[in-house]
């Protein structure tokens, strides 16, 4: 109804930010096909007006709808895409998220140099960010990384780099 009522009023960009919002909905739904195609419009608009700060939102949606389709190669142009225009506007939260989905996938094809290369980028900006709440996840994934490619020593050292900071605050969830 929103994207209809912004249509008939020719509010285009509220048109196309309620298509976000749909693409968002339906991966959430688990619909992750109709996602994609949602956020594939939306981009369209957002690429055109040169939004960049909601066409990076939408390139990580579309990468993360796209994940669940088997074709990490799309994957991570998507997240390749999100991560570049994230960190042009020096947003190092969600530029760290970004490389650090980057590093799953090539945990996933087993190329864990390039993994923890990626991971590793990642730990280092939300380490200087001002949100440490993502410390402990990107920390578990990097030592992860590190346990399958066998380098033990690492991954124990980063395990327990995690445990210390979680036990300092209390953490008892994660």
């Amino acid at each position: 109804k929103y994207i209809d009522l912004a249509h008939k009023l020719s509010f285009e960009w509220k048109e196309n930010i309620g298509k976000v919002y749909l693409g968002n909905t339906y991966y959430t739904l688990g619909d992750f096909n109709t996602s994609l195609e949602i956020f594939v419009e939306a981009e369209k608009y957002f690429s055109e007006t040169k939004d960049t700060s909601i066409l990076a939102n939408v390139y990580n949606g579309m990468a993360a709808a796209s994940e669940n389709s088997g074709n990490d190669t799309i994957t991570l142009k998507y997240f390749t895409r999100a991560y570049e225009l994230f960190n042009t506007q020096k947003d190092a939260r969600r530029s760290a998220l970004a490389l650090n989905n980057m590093g799953n996938i090539y945990v996933q094809r087993k190329d864990y140099p390039k993994a923890i290369e990626y991971m590793e980028e990642a730990f280092i900006l939300i380490e200087g960010s001002l949100f440490p709440e993502y410390k402990a996840v990107l920390g578990v994934n990097l030592a992860n990384a590190f346990k399958e490619s066998n380098d033990l020593n690492k991954a124990d050292s980063i395990y327990q780099f995690v445990l210390s900071q979680l036990n300092e605050k209390d953490d008892t969830y994660n």
